[in-house]
């Protein structure tokens, strides 16, 4: 069981006793794309390829995205007729992005489809869509908030047939709730270039998909980086009425107000909440955050968090999680506590200059696609006998803190399924050797998780030098970033995977060889010299060995 179930019934009783506009809800994403290019007079190259871009950054914030290229005057007015209808349904984030010709009429903007045919100043408004049409229909819908982006001030839309009294893009008055950037400043333009992409919307397009970057950020980012490449011949526009700090980004802000629900409410309590009323909260939260509470029937919102943590190989979520200070730690009935490791990718192995480097850690790229939980000490004496009866330990005057050791991995095997059955799962086991050195690393590179300094490595670890030749009572030394103790020295520690060679380039998960006259150890111990307990070091014994140096810990899997 999770050590936050007392936390979870205190959050869901306070969160039924709030109404339901007080969850903050994550908001719908959606966006037009409109891309003019195949004008009859003067086509532009770039619009195809920046709706492309745009679509994509766009995409990995999960907005629901329509897009539209060469359009006349009667599809683009149904375009953004329908766009401002599923904003309305929607009632979120709407973007609006257009690339192609623009022109200024007596302050008012108006972009030209396609098929305009545009002679006058009079034309150009009779055959154009008022960037106010537009604005309205977004205005209109309810949205929370807003972004257009023009990339629309060029010289010369009309070719030879008609010049504007004014270039570029007139000011645009701000509606309440919008963020407006245009490629250049108002009454500027630029001529349309030769490439097939333009620097405005290719700069836009990578500051969207930076997480850390709220809106104003990115705009400011934006036209800094289109000045300076432009050596200021091209100076990006931007005007805001929006009242706070946003990001767009997905799922990193959903994820946001999911901790933000939970932290608000955990310490209010009122015993004599029904369980009926509880239930009803759950089914409103997973309505608020269905993306998340898809596979979750639990009723306990940690596996929610984690859920949405296991599918995000970043670690952003992790050190969100951290900052609002939930506990992901599980403590079983036998008092067995695991922490939680996050997804990640890792380079496995060690560099060719590493010290002590044996000619079986070639480093290769690992992925660890989901999280898992891992005993944070090496399992005691205590907690073998606990579960088998008895204690095999060598050592067994050093006390029930100990780490139990003497034990075959045969042996191991037994324990584990003693253990799920006591506990009534499945999910005990011993970590792969992948897993042993991700979770050893904690996102480390270096020899030990600590770093290079060897000074520093009897602050980390029991061994030979320090040990007095024996082993020592668990979590005496100082734990790793993910609060594991004694990955470094103590007891050497049996893995699942059988020894062979790394596979060569990259690999996701792996668990080794299928079969084997040897299993994998890891980790060193209270006996050997500080070099055998590096990250990287890997040593093998027959499954049937027994040691007084070697004991385990174990991995708890996530069956969600």
């Amino acid at each position: 069981m999770i050590n936050f179930i007392p936390r979870l019934i205190i959050m869901l009783l306070a969160l039924f006793m709030m109404p339901a506009v007080a969850l903050s809800k994550p908001l719908v994403r959606t966006a037009l794309l409109i891309g003019n290019s195949i004008y009859p007079d003067v086509p532009l190259l770039s619009p195809a390829e920046d709706i492309s871009k745009m679509s994509k950054a766009l995409e990995k914030s999960q907005f629901k995205i329509t897009k539209e290229a060469n359009l006349n005057q009667k599809e683009m007015r149904e375009v953004v007729s329908k766009f401002g209808q599923s904003l309305k349904e929607s009632q979120g984030i709407g973007i609006f992005y257009y690339a192609g010709y623009a022109v200024q009429v007596e302050g008012e903007n108006y972009l030209i489809p396609v098929d305009a045919d545009v002679k006058s100043e009079t034309e150009a408004t009779a055959q154009g869509i008022g960037l106010s049409e537009v604005l309205r229909a977004m205005q209109s819908s309810g949205t929370m908030f807003n972004i257009v982006i023009l990339e629309a001030c060029y010289q010369d839309p009309f070719g030879k047939k008609f010049t504007p009294s004014e270039i570029g893009l007139a000011d645009i008055k701000i509606p309440d709730d919008f963020l407006i950037m245009t490629a250049c400043s108002p009454g500027e333009a630029i001529r349309a270039g030769k490439t097939r992409s333009s620097r405005f919307t290719d700069a836009i397009a990578s500051y969207l998909s930076d997480p850390e970057l709220v809106l104003m950020d990115i705009a400011q980012d934006v036209k800094e980086a289109v000045s300076d490449s432009s050596k200021n011949k091209q100076v990006p526009w931007m005007s805001s009425s929006l009242k706070r700090g946003l990001s767009i980004n997905f799922p990193r802000r959903d994820f946001f107000y999911l901790l933000k629900d939970m932290q608000s409410y955990k310490d209010v309590w009122k015993s004599e909440t029904s369980l009926k009323e509880i239930y009803q909260v759950w089914k409103s939260l997973s309505r608020t955050y269905p993306l998340w509470f898809s596979k979750i029937d639990s009723g306990d919102p940690i596996d929610v968090i984690i859920q949405a943590m296991n599918d995000d190989l970043k670690g952003i979520f992790y050190e969100m999680v951290h900052h609002f200070g939930f506990d992901l730690t599980q403590t079983n009935t036998l008092g067995m506590k695991f922490v939680y490791v996050p997804p990640g990718k890792f380079v496995m192995g060690s560099q060719f200059d590493e010290p002590g480097r044996g000619k079986d850690e070639q480093p290769y790229t690992v992925t660890m696609p989901r999280g898992f939980f891992i005993h944070a000490t090496e399992i005691t004496q205590g907690q073998w006998q606990a579960v088998m009866g008895s204690n095999p330990s060598y050592f067994d005057d050093c006390g029930l803190d100990c780490p139990v050791e003497n034990v075959s991995w045969n042996d191991v095997q037994k324990y584990i399924d003693r253990l799920n059955m006591l506990e009534e799962t499945n999910a005990y086991r011993l970590p792969t050797e992948a897993e042993w050195e991700y979770t050893t690393r904690a996102g480390s590179s270096t020899w030990f998780f600590f770093g290079n300094d060897v000074q520093k490595f009897g602050d980390y670890a029991w061994y030979k030098n320090n040990s007095g030749n024996t082993p020592h009572p668990v979590a005496q030394k100082k734990p790793n970033q993910w609060g594991l103790y004694d990955v470094h020295g103590n007891a050497w520690e049996w893995c699942q995977s059988w020894e062979g060679a790394y596979p060569t380039g990259s690999a996701t998960n792996p668990t080794g060889p299928s079969n084997g006259n040897y299993r994998v150890v890891r980790g060193g111990s209270w006996f050997y010299a500080m070099l055998q307990a590096r990250s990287a070091n890997r040593f093998y014994l027959f499954p049937d060995d027994r040691n007084y140096t070697v004991g385990f810990r174990l991995v708890q899997s996530i069956n969600f």
